[in-house]
């Protein structure tokens, strides 16, 4: 929604077109911010969770993110 106003904007997920790059060290890095966000932006973890997972790079068991089996 173009009309509606943003104040508090990630670029790491924000935008719904988002696709990451399959590679371990992209994977890490948006792990640690998933850590960092837990703690301070709940709502930008879950963010960073949802994308890794519907990307197929994670899969979450027992409520935490596990790589998926294509990247161990």
């Amino acid at each position: 929604d173009w009309r509606k106003v943003v104040k508090d904007f990630s670029c790491t997920t924000g935008t719904d077109n988002l696709a990451f790059v399959p590679n371990l060290y992209t994977i890490s890095i948006l792990l640690k911010r998933y850590i960092y966000f837990s703690s301070s932006h709940p709502e930008y973890a879950f963010k960073i969770l949802s994308k890794l997972s519907n990307q197929g790079y994670i899969c979450v068991k027992d409520g935490k993110p596990k790589l998926a089996s294509g990247f161990v």
